[in-house]
C-alpha cells in the first residue's frame, strides 16, 4: 500500500516537470501504483488478521474526520505548493523572496492556535473547523483573479488568512 501509494505521489509530483505523457515513467508509475494500491486494498480485506483495519473507515464519525483532514490539506497545499509555484513561474521571484511572502503564515497560524486551543476549552471544536474551512475559502477567494500582473505583496493578505485557517 505505502509503496503504490508512493509512486502516485511521485507521479504526480513530478508529472508537470515532465509533461506527463511525453516521459514513459510518469504514466507507468500512475499505473503501477493504482494496480499495487488495488492489490493491497484486497489483501487487506481478505486478511483475518490486515495490519490496517478497513472497518475503522466504515463509522460515520471517522468517515468525516478523514474527509475533513482531507479538506485542510488543501489549505496546506495552498501554501506550499502552489503560491510557491505561482511565485517562481510566473512572477520570477528567488526562494527567499517567496519565503518573504509566505513567512507571513507562520505568526498567523501560531496565532490562531493559540486561540483556538483557548476557543476549544470551552466551546465545540467544530466551530474551529468551520471556521479552518471558511479561512482556506476566503484565501481562495482573494486570489480568485490571480494573473501575471500581480505583485508579490498581494498574496500577503492571503497568506495570513490561510495561515489563521491552518492554526
Amino acid at each position: 500500500l505505502s509503496c503504490g501509494l508512493g509512486m502516485i505521489l511521485f507521479a504526480l509530483s513530478e508529472g508537470e516537470r515532465h509533461f506527463w505523457l511525453e516521459t514513459w515513467w510518469v504514466p507507468a508509475l500512475i499505473v503501477g501504483g493504482g494496480v499495487m494500491t488495488a492489490f493491497a486494498v484486497r489483501s487487506l480485506m481478505a486478511a483475518d488478521r490486515p495490519l490496517l483495519l478497513l472497518e475503522v473507515f466504515r463509522r460515520p464519525t471517522f468517515s468525516w474526520a478523514v474527509l475533513l483532514s482531507l479538506f485542510f490539506r488543501f489549505g496546506t497545499l495552498f501554501a506550499i505548493f502552489i503560491v510557491p509555484q505561482y511565485l517562481g513561474r510566473v512572477q520570477g521571484l528567488r526562494p527567499a523572496e517567496i519565503g518573504g511572502v509566505l513567512g507571513w503564515m507562520v505568526p498567523a497560524a501560531g496565532v490562531a492556535l493559540v486561540g483556538a486551543y483557548l476557543f476549544a476549552r470551552h466551546y465545540d471544536s467544530r466551530w474551529l473547523l468551520s471556521g479552518g474551512l471558511g479561512c482556506f475559502a476566503l484565501a481562495s477567494w482573494l486570489c480568485a483573479d490571480l494573473g501575471p500582473d500581480w505583485a508579490a505583496d498581494q498574496l500577503r493578505l492571503a497568506a495570513v488568512v490561510a495561515g489563521v485557517g491552518l492554526g
